[in-house]
C-alpha cells in the first residue's frame, strides 16, 4: 500500500511541477516566459511576466516537494498532531 501511495504522489507531483515549468520555459511544450506572460495578459491579468513567473514558481516548487513530504500515515501514535 505504501508503494502505491508513493507512486501516486510521484506521478501527481511531477505533473504539477511540469505544468509550472511550461509557464516559464520552452521545455515540455511551453511557450517560455514571454508566452506565459502573453497568455496571462490575454486572460485579463496585469503584470504578465511577473504573473507568469509567480505561477510557474508556485506550481513547480510544491510539485517537486510534495512527493518527498512525509505522509500522514507515517506518523507514530502519540506524536504531536496525531
Amino acid at each position: 500500500m505504501d508503494t502505491a501511495l508513493l507512486l501516486v504522489r510521484l506521478t501527481v507531483g511531477l505533473l504539477v511541477a511540469a505544468h509550472g515549468v511550461q509557464k516559464v520555459s520552452r521545455r515540455l511544450g511551453g511557450g517560455g516566459l514571454a508566452g506565459g506572460a502573453e497568455e496571462f495578459r490575454r486572460d485579463g491579468f496585469r503584470g504578465g511576466v511577473l504573473t507568469a513567473l509567480a505561477a510557474g514558481t508556485s506550481n513547480s516548487a510544491p510539485g517537486c516537494c510534495w512527493p518527498a513530504a512525509p505522509s500522514p500515515r507515517s506518523r507514530r501514535r502519540g506524536s504531536p498532531g496525531s
